[in-house]
C-alpha cells in the first residue's frame, strides 16, 4: 500500500511538471491603468459648497452619496473620464462640473 502511495505521488508530481506555464509581456499603458478612485468623490460630496448647490438643484446630498457608494467601477472610470476630458477653467467651476456629472448620473 505504501508502495502505491508513493508511484501516486511520483506520479502526479510529473504530471504537475508537464503543465504549461505562460508568460506574456506587459505594456506600459496596462501597468498605468489605475482603478477609479471613489473616495475622490466621496470627499467632493462632503464640501459645504458642493451639498448646498445639490440641495440648490433639487438633489438630496446623502442620496447622492449612496448613489456614489453603489457605483460600479466602471461607472465609476466613465464618470472619472468625462471630467478629466473637459477643459479647464472653461467657465465652469469644478464644483458646478461635479454638479452636472452628479445629476447626469443620478438620471442614468
Amino acid at each position: 500500500m505504501i508502495n502505491y502511495l508513493k508511484k501516486l505521488g511520483l506520479v502526479s508530481l510529473l504530471w504537475l511538471m508537464m503543465l504549461p506555464a505562460h508568460a506574456a509581456m506587459v505594456g506600459t499603458a496596462e501597468l498605468l491603468i489605475t482603478t477609479p478612485d471613489r473616495t475622490e468623490l466621496v470627499n467632493a460630496l462632503q464640501i459645504q459648497e458642493i451639498q448646498q448647490q445639490l440641495i440648490r438643484h433639487g438633489v438630496d446630498p446623502d442620496a447622492a452619496m449612496n448613489r456614489v457608494n453603489q457605483m460600479t467601477e466602471a461607472e465609476l472610470a466613465s464618470l472619472q473620464g468625462k471630467i478629466n476630458q473637459l477643459p479647464a477653467g472653461a467657465g465652469l467651476s469644478t464644483v458646478e462640473l461635479l454638479l452636472i456629472v452628479l445629476l447626469i448620473v443620478l438620471l442614468i
